[in-house]
């Protein structure tokens, strides 16, 4: 009886383009995931910077036009309670608003939004100790779930997981001398309800291109002779910076219409106070097949409104 025959055994030989296949694969993708992250982080704290740089300019005009504030700062009192309450009502009412403690150059709170830290004073604290050298200090932080974090933050009411926070220095107005400071929590919500949109745009098509106004457009809506409070290349470097965005560009005309011809856009794209029948370049698209959408807003919150806040404070 034969005896069965041992199999040989099978070597494979080792594929060096499949290896570097799969190894450029993982880097690419490891590679465009950072650098998405990256990005997101750096238009994050741009738009952080540029809502602390608008809260700055609320709290100087109001600093400006309000004497009894002024005296508060530098005495501790003021001579028209009524006055101080008011001008204390302007800042607690604040859009997004959680929380706004006022510190004096002894970084004792002498005001508060919640009335029960006033006259406490906390411990440590760096961005503190940076608005009274006259610095503006903005940063995004997280609910403390297990009281770890700063002494300030208790009791600060959650709306979200995050909130930024935000040091603005006081100067007096016929100084420039920082008198005191102003720390705000507010609710980002407006910050993600841009990065939402912006997701919500690229979902609709395979690349998203951004058209914006440029400045001279932007001046003809009529808005006002101080807009846009940021230039065009600003507001294009911001939008370029999103991972989700593949192209801006932008028209000098009142409309983007010539654009849309350009582009000949397969999904064309506008904010929910716009209905699609009426938006630019609607009757254009869906005469090629193309589809038009309003995406709603999720979240009311203008660079219009809050200007007004801070004329109406004056």
């Amino acid at each position: 009886m034969n005896k069965p025959r041992a199999l040989a055994p099978v070597v494979r030989s080792f594929n060096l383009s499949r290896w570097f296949a799969i190894v450029g694969l993982v880097s690419i993708a490891t590679i465009s995931a950072i650098a998405g992250w990256a990005m997101s982080r750096f238009v994050t704290n741009e738009m952080l910077q540029q809502e602390g740089e608008l809260t700055q300019q609320f709290v100087q005009t109001l600093v400006q036009t309000e004497r009894s504030l002024q005296t508060y700062f530098a005495f501790g009192q003021a001579d028209d309670t009524l006055e101080l309450e008011l001008a204390m009502s302007h800042i607690s009412r604040m859009q997004d608003m959680l929380r706004a403690n006022v510190y004096n150059r002894e970084q004792r709170v002498i005001w508060s939004s919640d009335r029960s830290l006033e006259g406490k004073t906390f411990g440590p604290n760096d961005e503190l100790d940076e608005a009274l050298a006259g610095h503006l200090v903005v940063h995004a932080d997280e609910h403390d779930e297990h009281g770890t974090g700063k002494s300030e933050h208790t009791n600060l009411e959650k709306r979200a997981d995050l909130f930024v926070e935000i040091y603005v220095p006081v100067r007096a107005p016929s100084t420039g001398e920082v008198i005191g400071a102003i720390e705000f929590y507010k609710n980002p919500l407006h910050l993600f309800h841009a990065l939402e949109r912006m997701n919500t745009y690229v979902a609709l098509g395979a690349a998203l291109v951004v058209a914006v106004n440029s400045d001279d457009s932007v001046r003809r809506l009529g808005k006002g002779t101080d807009r846009p409070v940021n230039g065009l290349a600003d507001r294009a470097a911001l939008l370029a910076a999103l991972e989700s965005v593949d192209l801006v560009t932008w028209f000098e005309e009142d409309t983007p219409i010539a654009r849309i011809l350009e582009c000949r856009p397969d999904v064309l794209v506008k904010g929910g106070d716009w209905r699609p029948e009426d938006i630019v370049g609607a009757r254009e698209v869906t005469a090629w097949g193309g589809r038009v959408a309003s995406i709603p807003f999720l979240h009311q919150r203008s660079t219009t409104t809050l200007l007004d806040r801070i004329r109406a404070s004056r």
